[in-house]
């Protein structure tokens, strides 16, 4: 029986928890945290009833409302009790920020650090110690108490009322507040009652000093309470507290204040004309809402200055980013997708609120968005975007000049009541608005006609003005893309035309008629008519031709030759300086992807070999002789040709599994400070070898599979193998619980991969405990990729990106989820002029979040000042990469070669 009651009582007071406080920030413990907020809740329900009931009744059965030295019971002392309970608790907080300028540099800085609650850096005075102490001094312990209680009940229902919509732990952090603010006062009654002759006849401010500071340190007791109750576990928060001498400096500001009050009144009191003391009653109110008023718009003006210097800031870290955009050292993407979150956390700081969202409207596509949240109380749950409701909400619009209508802007909700009147000025609205717009705006510039200027010069021939090389290779890797997704219904053939003693003619009249001819032939061939083709002109002489086909490769070979025998049998053209006839004969070389090579350089380099074959058959005087011994690379290395279709490679895949022929490339990650080891980067390779493409390299057995999606599921089943070996091989070296960063092929996350996608390959393979150490590494986010990567979270796995994936990712594909790391490369951490600290910075603003690591790739040694400064907690060094556990935790040495190739 006395169980069964015992598990009701339980039941009920978690029930009491649940619904005032719905929403933990700590996830698993619900059961327990609902079981202290209930009795905590219930312990200050019953406290109050019954204070508040003895109250009443020591009133009724007295009668007295006021102590000496006002020993009349007039209703005119019982009206100014009542105007002091009401000024105590329902006058505006005097809120002073501290080290505004401190925290607008590390929000600029450190973007991936959370904006910390305004009860940590805010000064905040509060009217109803000043009350407490004045009750204490004039008032009776009853008509104090049941005044003040009377108060803040009412205080509480209104508050909550407000403010549920938004916070739906409301209910309790209300209450707690009251509650902590009940006990301040009652300690300060209690302290300055006995002691009212000293400060009334001999005007001491001794007894109302040590009443404010002692009142302040025992509510540290309560502090102390709330997070027990919240099961917030804060290292040294009670001794951080109690050093903080911003208690101090409150409790002496309403120590002052209630003497100014006491020391008007008792003046007054004395002057033998004054006819009672309701004019001393009313001259002491009147100083203090005086006094109050002064402080409050002190806070106010502070607030505007502080504003202003945080603008000031912000535009000094906008003009480093325009400077860098100036020269071409950091990304317009990057710089786009970091300005976001910059203004949003920006607005939170400048008008001091408690979410911003930011919108930004370019006129084509979605909005993009962003919004940055902080609290009032540490380990407050985070409100997700859709939960915002636009109460007391200030909408600054952007480009604030524009004729057109947009939706730009930034909006702010639940400023802090300093905040809300420096939203009434506007010129700080109007600096913040033109500050924002140019954050938006200057990566658009970046990315505008000069931009595109670079993008000619690098993309076409400064003399010919043909599409160059760089142009040709981009053409092939978006076609050999599409080619791998459909390898059954498209083809892809390169092909290369060298102009015959093409020496002759350059830099002559003749050469720009030349090149024309040849390159008027390859776009005006009818016989590509239906298909996708690219044609580029590289120095000296040659002409490309990057051909999208049907499946059958020979037909696509044929066509490019056909083009060869037209160029040389009919295409003639004159010359204009000379109207002289210029005949043009080419020789050809060509290669097919997949059947001769995969990477875009071993295709220009094996059509090079074919033209110079071609070119000496039809000239052996003129060419080199280009023979060579018939030796097979597997008679020097111990690896294998095989080519690399998508079958070949499945097949190979398929038979090496479980043998020898994959490797296992361990790096380890060490901690920045103490460079201990964090934890290990894998990567897979395969001895097998392709002309220029050596599969021992992890980077290129990764190539290689993320063309195609069974061929990428296939590498991944082998990789996993990999990483349950190293599970074992590391916790047998000491290294239990260590993540894993394991590389993974992107294609597997996009949305068109279906059965093949990463959840369903992983999942049946892996086990929970394996699962919470494993980080997977990719070095792209197709767009779309937003669900597989939520579902692997899910899972219990971690994710972590590259740099510049974390740069090209869909701001909708990181909603509801954030990198556990994010992988810079070795030109960021070891660039010219040092370690870059912008580019870091903006990279950590585009998609960091508060638990992100950014881990930094070096090849010589780092400055580690430099790096902890940009908050990269952990680095790879690529020179430490072995084939096993053990090798890469023994003291360090130099090695010669270098495996992993993070360097882009």
């Amino acid at each position: 029986m006395d169980s069964a009651v015992v598990a009701g009582s339980a039941r009920l007071i978690r029930e009491l928890g649940a619904w005032v406080y719905p929403n933990p920030a700590i996830r698993g413990h619900d059961a327990v945290l609902h079981l202290r907020i209930g009795l905590l809740t219930a312990l200050y329900a019953a406290i109050g009833i019954a204070s508040m009931t003895v109250g009443i009744v020591s009133i009724s059965a007295t009668g007295d409302t006021a102590s000496p030295p006002l020993i009349m019971t007039t209703p005119g002392v019982l009206a100014a009790a009542l105007l002091l309970a009401a000024i105590s608790v329902f006058a505006p907080q005097a809120i002073f920020r501290t080290g505004a300028t401190s925290s607008a540099r590390a929000i600029l800085d450190a973007p991936s650090i959370p904006i910390r609650p305004w009860q940590s850096t805010t000064i905040r005075f509060n009217a109803v110690l000043v009350g407490a102490m004045l009750a204490g001094l004039y008032l009776t312990p009853a008509v104090a108490f049941v005044l003040l209680g009377t108060a803040y009940l009412l205080r509480t229902l209104i508050l909550n009322r407000a403010t549920i919509a938004r916070d739906p732990n409301a209910r309790y952090f209300h209450l707690h507040h009251a509650v902590s603010m009940m006990v301040v006062s009652s300690v300060a009654f209690v302290i300055v009652r006995p002691l009212a002759a000293a400060v009334v006849d001999n005007s001491s401010i001794v007894p109302l000093l040590l009443a404010a500071v002692v009142a302040l340190y025992l509510g540290l007791a309560m502090e102390a309470l709330d997070r027990w109750a919240r099961m917030d576990k804060v290292g040294w928060a009670v001794v951080r507290d109690a050093t903080d001498g911003r208690r101090f400096l409150v409790a002496g500001v309403s120590a002052l204040l209630a003497w100014l009050v006491t020391l008007t009144g008792e003046q007054l009191l004395r002057m033998p004309d004054m006819g009672g003391p309701t004019p001393a009653i009313l001259a002491g109110l009147g100083v203090f809402i005086a006094c109050w008023l002064l402080l409050w718009v002190a806070s106010i003006a502070l607030w505007r200055a502080e504003a202003e210097r945080t603008l000031v800031l912000w535009a000094s870290h906008q003009v480093r980013i325009a400077t860098r955009l100036a020269d071409g050292s950091l990304s317009p993407e990057l710089a786009a997708k970091a300005s976001l979150p910059t203004t949003s956390r920006m607005a939170l700081v400048v008008f001091g609120g408690m979410q911003a969202l930011t919108v930004h409207d370019i006129g084509s596509g979605a909005p993009k968005k962003n919004l940055a949240v902080t609290h009032r109380y540490e380990r407050a749950p985070r409100e997700r975007l859709e939960q915002v409701v636009a109460l007391s909400a200030l909408h600054i619009p952007l480009y604030p000049s524009s004729e057109q209508a947009n939706t730009s802007g930034v909006t702010v909700w639940d400023c802090l009541a300093p905040g809300r009147f420096a939203t009434q000025s506007q010129a700080l609205l109007q600096k913040f608005s033109e500050l924002a717009t140019w954050t938006m705006v200057t990566p658009m510039l970046a990315g505008g006609s000069e931009r595109q200027a670079a993008a000619y010069d690098v993309m076409f021939d400064p003399g010919q003005h043909w599409p160059n090389m760089a142009a040709l290779v981009e053409s092939m890797r978006r076609m050999s893309e599409r080619f791998d997704r459909n390898p059954h219904q498209a083809s892809l053939v390169v092909g290369v035309y060298g102009i015959d003693e093409f020496p002759a003619l350059a830099g002559g009249r003749y050469e720009h008629a030349a090149i024309g001819q040849v390159m008027r032939a390859a776009l005006a061939n009818p016989a590509f008519s239906g298909h996708e083709f690219f044609v580029a002109y590289e120095r000296p002489g040659r002409i490309w031709v990057a051909l999208a086909s049907g499946p059958v490769i020979r037909t696509s070979i044929q066509l490019l030759r056909d083009l060869q025998q037209t160029i040389n049998t009919v295409t003639h053209g004159s010359s204009t300086p000379m109207d002289l006839d210029v005949l043009v004969t080419t020789s050809f070389g060509y290669a097919a992807h997949q059947v001769d090579d995969l990477t875009s350089e071993g295709l220009i380099q094996t059509a090079l070999d074919r033209l110079a074959v071609d070119q000496a058959t039809r000239n052996p005087f003129t060419v080199p002789d280009f023979s060579t011994l018939d030796l097979r690379p597997e008679q020097i290395f111990d690896v294998e040709t095989t080519p690399v279709t998508v079958e070949n490679l499945l097949d190979g895949l398929r038979a090496d599994r479980g043998t020898g022929r994959f490797v296992t490339e361990v790096t380890p990650v060490r901690r920045t400070q103490d460079d201990a080891v964090e934890a290990l980067l894998l990567g897979v390779g395969w001895a097998r070898e392709f002309k220029h493409l050596d599969m021992r390299v992890p980077e290129n057995l990764l190539k290689a599979v993320n063309r195609q999606a069974h061929l990428a599921a296939l590498a991944a089943q082998i990789s996993l193998d990999a990483l349950n070996a190293t599970v074992q091989s590391a916790d047998a070296a000491g290294l239990v619980d260590a993540p894993l960063i394991l590389r993974m092929p992107s294609i597997l996350v996009h949305p068109e991969a279906g059965d093949l996608s990463l959840p369903n390959v992983l999942v049946p393979l892996i086990d929970l405990q394996t699962s919470a150490r494993t980080v997977l590494l990719f070095e792209d986010v197709p767009s779309g990729a937003g669900q597989a990567l939520r579902m692997l979270i899910d899972r219990g796995l971690s994710i972590a990106i590259t740099a510049s994936a974390a740069a090209g990712a869909d701001s909708s594909d990181l909603i509801g989820w954030r990198p556990w790391g994010i992988v810079l490369p070795v030109q960021v951490m070891q660039s010219e002029r040092g370690i870059d600290g912008l580019m870091i910075n903006q990279t950590s603003s585009a998609c960091a979040g508060q638990a992100t690591h950014l881990i930094g790739c070096v090849d010589r040694p780092l400055d580690r000042e430099a790096a902890a400064e940009c908050d990269v907690t952990r680095t790879i060094d690529l020179r430490e990469t072995n084939r096993s556990v053990e090798a890469v935790l023994r003291p360090r040495v130099e090695q010669p070669r270098q495996r992993l190739n993070l360097r882009g």
